[in-house]
């Protein structure tokens, strides 16, 4: 789903349809057995340390591919809306986590990526499956029936990505904050999420760039 040609690739018949349909199923029985396997740890004294580090390494790598492929399915293609929806997913993981080494706590708000995330996504998922990808390329103002000056010519997968890194921010801010309280430096903290940064500008980069770039120079 890396390559430019598959993140525009319409989805229009039944078997297309149906495969894309078929993810929304697997993506919520993921979801359920995630959210119970740490409570069926705990009830057969099976939890650890262990059992975490390998809950999360699976997650980390679920999470960045349900962003792609939630972005395949929206028809994003190559641009900074893909970006968006991939920092949706990986930007509250990454900082949760991080939060959580810091605090011994992995809090989690009332609204999250693991509950009211991965249900968007499904829902994604089965509305693209059902209806055909061409759907999210349609107009905001004309699908939502309103007439805003600043949605005008904006296609609704744009929009929709944007509603969706909204949140992402105040999630930052909120991890940065409760780490600082923990008594860890600025320093260390500037330190500690400078990875992160720095993915976020490579990102930026590859989603500017001509898409031509990337299959004339595979190596990047």
């Amino acid at each position: 789903v890396a390559w430019p040609s598959a993140l525009t690739a319409p989805i229009r018949d039944a078997w297309h349809g149906a495969r894309v349909g078929h993810s929304a199923i697997r993506l919520f029985i993921y979801q359920t057995l995630d959210n119970v396997d740490g409570k069926q740890a705990r009830a057969t004294g099976t939890s650890g340390p262990l059992g975490e580090l390998f809950d999360h390494g699976c997650d980390a790598l679920n999470v960045t591919i349900t962003a792609m492929t939630t972005a395949a399915c929206m028809r994003l293609g190559p641009t900074m809306f893909f970006g968006f929806i991939v920092l949706t997913g990986i930007a509250p993981f990454y900082f949760s986590t991080w939060e959580e080494y810091h605090t011994h706590t992995l809090y989690l708000g009332i609204i999250n990526g693991p509950v009211e995330g991965i249900l968007l996504v499904v829902s994604v998922a089965a509305l693209t499956g059902y209806v055909g990808s061409d759907f999210w390329l349609v107009n905001t103002n004309t699908l939502l029936g309103t007439s805003f000056a600043q949605l005008d010519g904006l296609p609704f997968n744009e929009f929709m990505a944007i509603v969706m890194v909204l949140p992402v921010g105040l999630v930052v801010v909120t991890s940065v904050y409760n780490v600082l309280c923990a008594k860890v430096s600025f320093a260390r903290v500037v330190v500690e999420i400078g990875p992160f940064v720095a993915f976020v500008g490579s990102f930026g980069l590859w989603a500017a760039a001509d898409s031509a770039l990337w299959r004339q120079h595979i190596y990047l």
